[in-house]
């Protein structure tokens, strides 16, 4: 994941012996997660609540699930309040499954059912007029 504080994070969950979780982030100095950095080379904070990183000045309401899932939910500030744009760098975007072709072919769908309509129209009002 990508919060912008380092260069690339890893993230994973501990089950602690209280069968609760503890969310731990590693930090790298480099995009790949191959160089921990020195300093601060992890953290880690509850998996339930809201946890406040003072010296970031970030929250984190993270969650650990039993089916080994994780849910990252960053914030500015304190109190879970303002939500923090969190991109997971390392998945390709999803596409679009649906195309409609060219615009062109577009376009000429469009034009096609314009006429098909217009077509109904004059259609039904062929039967108007003398004697209704």
């Amino acid at each position: 994941i990508d919060t912008g504080d380092w260069p690339s994070e890893r993230v994973h969950c501990e089950l602690k012996p209280d069968d609760t979780y503890d969310w731990v982030v590693e930090h790298f100095d480099d995009t790949n997660c191959k160089r921990p950095n020195k300093h601060t080379p992890s953290v880690r904070h509850t998996a339930s609540g809201c946890f406040v990183f003072k010296m970031y000045n970030h929250s984190y309401n993270d969650k650990c699930h039993p089916n080994r899932t994780l849910t990252v939910s960053a914030f500015y500030g304190p109190g879970c309040q303002t939500p923090m744009p969190v991109t997971a760098v390392n998945l390709p975007a999803e596409r679009p499954k649906l195309t409609f072709g060219s615009p062109r072919r577009r376009l000429a769908r469009l034009a096609n059912a314009a006429r098909q309509l217009a077509g109904l129209e004059a259609e039904e009002g062929k039967g108007k007029g003398e004697g209704e």
